[in-house]
């Protein structure tokens, strides 16, 4: 009887070291369940962070002003700020929680155990798909892949939205500049017109001949200016590439119509110009045959006043 208790009391010790084993081991297998859970949610989560954030780095705001661009740089280190801070919080625990579940192992003589395979058998695992290693490592380089890519896409982003100010600091600068030589331009014309349509061509046909010279010269010299001057303007608008500009009403077309009329005020210059001339030849042509008339005749009556002055005869003698 006493071999046979003993006996007993061995088997009860080996059977309470495989409960123990047993106990042990699905411990550890349900906390892995617990922890592949856990890292199934949190793979979620950061998936939707991961889908949102590589929205926002693929999409491309318009940008028309300087405001514009500082703006979306603003946002862009606003981002990199979040991303730093996701990084250190909710990333790291979920890679923290991956290489836990990963390194979870249960061996002993008696028996072993390792995430393989996982049913959600039990009440508090009713999801009806299995959980695998190869899932969860899968989830891993999953979020290690595209984390990588937004690195990748905000770079890309930074330099794109650097060059776009860039651009847009160029873009004010020429906005500046075409105000001032649009400006200057149109003013010059109206000017330059004002000053042909009053233009003086001198009062005698010498006058006006000796003015031919200062006509001629600077029919073709306004003409000229104002063609290369319209042609920087325009280059100027073409590099510029806007049609709004907050430094000045004008814009092409008006500049244009200015450059049009200062060349239609040189011809009108120079076609009032022609007439004078022509007048004044006209002029000077009359003037000769009027003395070619009026000589004889101022010479004949000088001559017979001179005749009367000298004569001795009596008076009626002379008027006979």
């Amino acid at each position: 009887l006493v071999a046979a208790y003993a006996e007993l009391e061995q088997l009860a010790a080996q059977k309470l070291r495989v409960l123990q084993d047993h106990l042990a081991r699905e411990e550890l297998r349900t906390k892995v369940l617990l922890q592949a859970r856990q890292h199934d949610d949190m793979f979620a989560k950061v998936a939707a962070w991961l889908d949102r954030k590589e929205a926002y780095l693929r999409a491309r705001p318009e940008i028309a002003c300087i405001a514009d661009a500082l703006t979306q740089l603003t946002l862009l280190d606003r981002y990199a700020a979040e991303r730093e801070q996701y990084g250190k919080s909710m990333l790291a625990n979920y890679d923290a929680l991956g290489a836990e579940i990963l390194a979870a192992e249960y061996r002993t003589e008696l028996s072993s155990y390792k995430l393989d395979h996982v049913t959600y058998a039990q009440p508090q695992f009713d999801e009806d798909r299995p959980e695998t290693l190869a899932g969860v490592t899968e989830h891993i380089e999953t979020v290690k892949t595209r984390w990588a890519a937004l690195a990748e896409l905000e770079k890309q982003l930074l330099a794109e939205l650097q060059a776009a100010h860039e651009l847009e600091k160029r873009k004010e600068a020429l906005r500046l500049e075409f105000a001032h030589t649009a400006l200057g331009f149109t003013k010059w014309c109206k000017d330059t017109s004002g000053n042909l349509a009053i233009e003086s061509f001198g009062f005698t046909l010498d006058e006006v001949q000796a003015h031919k010279a200062f006509v001629d010269s600077t029919s073709a010299d306004y003409q000229a200016q104002a063609q290369e001057r319209h042609t920087k303007v325009e280059q100027v608008s073409a590099e510029l590439g806007v049609t709004q500009n907050v430094y000045t009403e004008l814009d092409m077309p008006q500049v244009t119509a200015s450059r049009d009329q200062l060349i239609a005020s040189v011809h009108a210059r120079d076609e009032a110009f022609a007439a004078e001339l022509a007048r004044q030849i006209e002029n000077d042509r009359l003037c000769q045959e009027f003395a070619k008339l009026a000589d004889p005749f101022a010479k004949s009556i000088v001559e017979r006043k001179d005749a009367i002055s000298t004569s001795t005869a009596d008076l009626d003698a002379q008027l006979a």
